[in-house]
């Protein structure tokens, strides 16, 4: 049986700092590169454990044989520190330390794997619209692979949008305002009550040695 150093494995990289990057006047995300002192590590980790294809826990991916989310429970309570340093920095008086500290107690090692033929026909998405709830995701795909990344969105009314398609640019019901670039190593961190997705194109991530793998977590 093998035994996971947690410590080790998902060990912060102290020396990486954190910028704000504006989306426009009233919204921005934290960005850190070189999160993991190890990523190499967590990336071997995220790809040696199966993923799920449950349509109940896939909800809105790809349907393909090399899409789906793992989700395993390890220790990350040493993230603490760093995410509340963040948030208190750059979102003060959204939550206190202790609220933090809880939702990381609760956090697990949730990763995603996309291949982008097949894309789903659904529009940007806000994770919760619960003030000072944050969503984090962190690149594990190879720099050379890299493209794309998270994107942000105005949402444009209740205009009528008949397009089916998987939403990635601007259309007459939603607005893109910015992309924060996938990379690997690269965590960036914002509110969930933006309106956002993964900004991906068909013929980018094609095939098993190609895919989009990052992690994520909910703060």
């Amino acid at each position: 049986m093998n035994i996971i150093d947690e410590q080790y494995t998902f060990d912060i990289n102290l020396d990486s700092n954190p910028v704000q990057v504006n989306i426009d006047q009233d919204r921005y995300y934290i960005q850190i590169d070189d999160f993991y002192s190890n990523p190499h590590l967590v990336a071997e980790l995220a790809n040696t454990i199966p993923i799920t294809q449950s349509p109940r826990l896939c909800n809105g991916m790809p349907k393909n044989k090399f899409s789906g989310r793992s989700t395993t429970h390890y220790e990350f309570n040493h993230f603490t520190k760093i995410i509340s340093s963040i948030i208190q920095s750059y979102y003060p008086r959204t939550r206190s330390n202790q609220s933090i500290q809880d939702s990381i107690t609760d956090m697990s090692f949730m990763c995603q794997s996309i291949c982008t033929s097949n894309l789903p026909h659904i529009e940007p998405h806000i994770d919760t619209d619960q003030h000072g709830r944050f969503a984090a995701t962190i690149g594990l795909t190879p720099d050379a692979e890299c493209r794309g990344g998270t994107s942000f969105y105005t949402r444009l009314g209740d205009v009528e949008d008949t397009t089916q398609e998987y939403v990635t640019d601007t259309t007459p019901k939603w607005q893109l305002d910015a992309i924060a670039p996938l990379a690997w190593n690269r965590l960036i961190l914002y509110p969930s009550a933006y309106w956002h997705t993964a900004y991906v194109k068909p013929e980018w991530y094609t095939s098993q040695d190609n895919l989009r793998i990052t992690q994520q977590f909910f703060i």
